[in-house]
């Protein structure tokens, strides 16, 4: 996935820098104007000492800092920018000409590679959505690993404003739990066909063939009520996006707004949530009590 910033944190990283640069400037300035003779006698002042100790943890936490916000960019000039800062001469005492000049290359080093990129300023709320999209799916996720790329980019995509590229990811994660729903209930399709490469109308046909057959040979009670309950559920969600969605967006017959991403998120969202609660990506059948 794509670097991102949140740019509260790159401007503290910035001011903490600039920070450390002016003050160890000013020490700088302070021990070439005191001379080599009575160096020696304010480095072990308790203030210095106290200085010096700030100034290396600052160094510690800048460059932490800087390696979580920049590893994605897997900027060299950054990275050589940051050990360079880290490996400030400390013994026989901080050397704060060293600190001076290796805490402005970092900063330069980091202006100067983001003037390289383009970056979007995500609505407030759309930002916030795509933010708790790991919580907000987590259930999906954890069951069926393999949509984890696809919701990101269907959540992502609304909160870019690019609403059809949305539904039409959103179709993608249905689709998964179309597929699990398949492989669980071992449907057969005409010639043998593989799910891999079934349609949706003949998955869905095939399910809606389960389903009378649940209805038709099963004993009745609340074992028997709860497949029915769920397989129905699901494939009256699945036709819903079939109709609504996946064909008008398949075959480039519709366009979506905001509202209708945001819709089509939502309720596949709690389709695969259903599908989650009972299969995973392992398909192994559900016990109903089925006799």
């Amino acid at each position: 996935m794509a670097p991102n910033f949140y740019w509260v944190s790159v401007n503290h990283l910035i001011v903490e820098l600039n920070v450390m640069i002016m003050v160890s400037g000013h020490n700088m300035d302070f021990m070439a104007a005191i001379g080599a003779a009575r160096r020696d006698e304010a480095i072990a002042q308790p203030k210095a000492i106290s200085a010096a100790e700030q100034a290396i943890q600052q160094i510690k936490d800048c460059c932490s800092e800087a390696e979580r916000l920049f590893a994605g960019l897997k900027c060299d000039h950054i990275t050589a920018a940051i050990r360079s800062l880290r490996g400030t001469p400390q013994e026989p005492h901080l050397d704060w000409s060293q600190l001076n000049a290796r805490g402005t290359a970092l900063r330069n080093a980091i202006q100067t590679e983001l003037r390289g990129y383009f970056f979007y300023q995500y609505p407030r709320q759309k930002g916030q959505k795509l933010a708790a999209w790991k919580d907000d799916w987590k259930q999906t996720i954890a069951a069926f690993p393999a949509t984890h790329r696809e919701i990101f980019d269907a959540v992502d995509c609304y909160a870019l404003g690019h609403n059809t590229a949305s539904v039409f990811l959103s179709m993608r994660v249905a689709e998964h739990g179309l597929r699990a729903l398949a492989l669980e209930r071992r449907v057969k399709l005409p010639k043998n066909k593989q799910v891999e490469w079934a349609t949706w109308q003949e998955i869905i046909k095939a399910l809606d063939d389960e389903i009378k057959q649940i209805g038709l040979t099963k004993k009745a009670g609340a074992a028997k009520d709860a497949a029915l309950e769920f397989y129905s559920g699901a494939r009256a969600d699945l036709n819903g996006f079939k109709d609504e969605y996946r064909n008008q967006v398949s075959h480039v017959r519709a366009h979506y707004d905001d509202l209708q991403a945001l819709r089509a998120l939502n309720n596949v969202a709690a389709f695969m949530e259903r599908i989650a609660a009972k299969i995973d990506h392992k398909h192994h059948r559900i016990r109903w009590g089925l006799r």
